[in-house]
């Protein structure tokens, strides 16, 4: 498999809400990145979704099906591509935010 250059894209549609901290991956079946969780700093951590389907630059906001797993940032994400699975681990609940003088 050969490399692909990488290229930079505006997305078309939904863009996801701003976060930080998340989980992001690439599924090569479907040419999406995806990206999961994260930080808010206006609100709190997020157990949301976004894919963007790189061939059309199409967005579409998501959320797990069943019960989602706890609210995080800074977790790890695997893809289980023959059960088009996201597997996420670890993280923190919120950030800890140092006070200033």
């Amino acid at each position: 498999m050969g490399r692909r250059p990488g290229r930079n894209f505006i997305p078309l549609g939904k863009f996801p809400p701003a976060r930080e901290g998340c989980a992001g991956l690439y599924d090569a079946a479907h040419d999406a990145f995806v990206i999961f969780s994260g930080y808010d700093p206006t609100t709190t951590t997020m157990t949301c979704g976004h894919t963007i389907f790189t061939p059309a630059r199409v967005g579409r906001n998501w959320t797990p099906a069943g019960t989602p797993p706890s609210p995080r940032m800074l977790g790890l994400a695997l893809y289980d591509a023959g059960n088009q699975h996201l597997v996420v681990s670890g993280g923190i609940a919120s950030p800890t935010i140092p006070s200033t003088p």
